[in-house]
């Protein structure tokens, strides 16, 4: 089922796919561009981000996920926006990313990417000033994460490119990524995931750990 619709779960079942959906977010305001030359204004009327039409700029940022996390399961980014025009074209957003485990070491490379330039079928592109649209940039394989791992990410918009054809500025309102979750959160502050079920549980034959663990 999309992840862009809502539905009542009576009761999480073993299958990942009945696990509840749940945002991570990231407000434009909320955001402080890094002041390199490429990086996005900030719009005085509003506070939020404006992206070149004509050349490409990027935010950074970075987020550990959260102990209620769906180990092993996809995590989706997304970006909410709005045309400052009412123009046709599209806008190519692009995310660089690299997940990264607790203690281990991170290369800074971003060296993973993902982009579109489709809005979702809820919230088709009309070419109209200030409607508030989202593209579903992409989903990330989290296979061989822990708990808490860390999501450093780019987000940029290629301005310019062949698959860029909207020429005005584009507002960022939030980007955002969809996780799963599992439970409400892990009951040991620091210990990991996988340590505290075999603690309090033994070895589990659940399927949902046995893919997720192995």
């Amino acid at each position: 089922m999309s992840v862009w619709n809502q539905r009542k779960l009576k009761k999480l079942k073993n299958n990942p796919n009945d696990y509840p959906w749940e945002d991570l977010r990231f407000p434009a305001q909320g955001i402080n561009p890094p002041g390199a030359a490429t990086d996005a204004d900030v719009e005085t009327s509003t506070g939020l981000l404006l992206f070149s039409g004509t050349s490409t700029e990027i935010v950074a940022g970075a987020i550990v996920m959260p102990h209620a996390f769906a180990i092993g399961t996809q995590i989706d980014f997304h970006v909410h926006w709005q045309k400052t025009t009412s123009a046709g074209g599209n806008v190519l957003w692009r995310v660089d990313y690299e997940i990264v485990n607790n203690g281990d070491v991170a290369p800074m490379a971003y060296g993973t990417q993902i982009q579109s330039t489709s809005t979702i079928a809820e919230t088709p592109d009309n070419d109209t000033a200030n409607e508030i649209l989202i593209t579903d940039i992409g989903d990330v394989d989290t296979t061989g994460k822990e708990l808490a791992f860390m999501v450093l990410w780019k987000l940029s918009r290629i301005g310019g490119d062949g698959s860029d054809t909207y020429n005005s500025d584009a507002r960022l309102l939030e980007l955002d990524i969809h996780y799963q979750k599992f439970s409400d959160g892990s009951y040991e502050e620091w210990v990991s995931l996988k340590k505290e079920y075999a603690a309090k549980k033994g070895k589990s034959k659940k399927p949902y750990f046995k893919g997720a663990w192995g």
